[in-house]
């Protein structure tokens, strides 16, 4: 006959099964499939004259992190940077892990450029802030892929693939080791254009870093 104390126990892990099913185990943050089903939700919503920005970012230079530091001081690396990353986000935001060292955001009730600009200029600061990882002084950078719906899509795995390409547009296998500037690609034609604007900015302090970039994926067919 099972206790109080045995159904209490069971209802705990049951309830730590299903919060592991939606949030990533290592930030807390919610998963893949937890933001999958977010974006589903906020794409069927839309109304005319609002957007979302699904803001995709990927972690420079983490690889180099683990292989020098050991994946510990990585993981708590990755910890810092989703705790800055919620606290920089707005009310009506969604932050994720998608895994690895990519994380998301989905920017809910887009009525202007400007807001998406300065989510980005603030997960920039946020990320460039220093950290202090078991005892190791860190600072890092990111590269975002923007893709905004339903300009750039409007199911999922179209808004989801445009984000991914842009993501990957912002941080070229070539890109300098040292880097100044920040680059951000504009929609211009459903056939796949862009335009490009630079402008500078200063470099993150403590030594080299990859380019600081912020692409939005051309408009979709």
């Amino acid at each position: 006959m099972a206790t109080h104390e045995d159904i209490t126990e069971r209802r705990r892990i049951e309830e730590r099964i299903t919060h592991l099913a939606h949030y990533d185990a290592l930030t807390d943050l919610p998963n893949r499939a937890m933001f999958h089903e977010h974006l589903r939700q906020e794409l069927a919503a839309i109304t005319d004259g609002d957007e979302i920005a699904v803001h995709y970012i990927d972690i420079d230079e983490f690889k180099g992190v683990n292989d020098a530091l050991g994946h510990l001081v990585g993981d708590e690396l990755l910890k810092s940077v989703a705790t800055s990353l919620s606290r920089c986000a707005g009310p009506a935001d969604f932050v994720a892990r998608l895994g690895g060292d990519e994380f998301a955001i989905v920017q809910g009730a887009v009525t202007s450029p400007d807001q998406v600009n300065d989510l980005v200029a603030r997960v920039f600061q946020a990320i460039r802030a220093p950290f202090d990882c078991m005892g190791h002084h860190l600072t890092t950078d990111a590269s975002i892929g923007i893709a905004l719906a339903p300009g750039h899509g409007t199911v999922l795995d179209q808004i989801l693939k445009n984000a991914d390409l842009a993501m990957y547009a912002a941080n070229p296998p070539d890109a300098a080791p040292i880097a100044s500037s920040s680059r951000r690609w504009t929609p211009r034609s459903a056939s796949g254009g862009s335009s490009r604007s630079t402008c500078a900015t200063p470099s993150p302090k403590g030594g080299s870093k990859a380019a600081s970039r912020s692409i939005t994926s051309p408009a979709s067919a």
